[in-house]
């Protein structure tokens, strides 16, 4: 599991990214993650350009499966770039209050507390199809009066030098979450 035990917060936050001194996104990960995003991207181009539309499986070919390859490889590179961008959620409560309500989420969702500090709270969650807990995603909260910030990381065992993934859509359903949680309780 990466380690951002030595996140600086301050300048996180006024970064809007996540600002560590030991750089734990390693570039060849992140290079070898953007080859693969690339090739199904050049792959969805060829089948584009080389079916002409004379069947069903030609036209499939052609404005079903390359427009996935070119869309999947397209957002994996966007994601890739802003992959240490903060996701801001405003909470309209004090950091004590947020901390409390945090922890008590996280709780019922059965995350594996790893560190629990008064502004920073980081989690792991073991992939469903993780064997022997390899494969993970590591939850980075940091608390701010009256905001929540959080970022997602993908954990996976490096084989022969293949990289992390990115997290492609999970942020999007953790930050809906949040906020029906933030707005359900009303301000305390």
């Amino acid at each position: 599991m990466n380690d951002f035990t030595d996140i600086n917060i301050d300048e996180s936050i006024l970064q809007n990214r996540l600002v560590s001194s030991n750089n734990k996104l390693n570039f060849f990960n992140n290079l070898s993650f953007a080859s693969y995003c690339l090739s199904a991207i050049i792959i969805g181009v060829v089948i584009f350009n080389q079916f002409d539309v004379d069947g069903e499986l030609s036209g499939f070919l052609k404005y079903v499966v390359a427009p996935t390859f070119i869309l999947f490889g397209t957002y994996g590179l966007y994601r890739l770039i802003t992959i240490k961008n903060l996701i801001s959620i405003t909470t309209n409560r004090t950091v004590d209050q947020t901390h409390i309500i945090l922890l008590e989420f996280l709780k019922k969702r059965g995350y594996n507390i790893n560190i629990n500090k008064a502004d920073l709270i980081i989690v792991s969650d073991e992939s469903s199809f993780s064997f022997d807990n390899l494969w993970k995603t590591a939850f980075i909260f940091i608390l701010d009066n009256d905001k929540l910030y959080f970022n997602l990381h993908k954990s996976y065992p490096n084989l022969s030098g293949k990289g992390n993934p990115v997290v492609y859509f999970e942020h999007f359903i953790l930050k809906y979450d949040l906020n029906r949680l933030f707005s359900k309780r009303g301000v305390s």
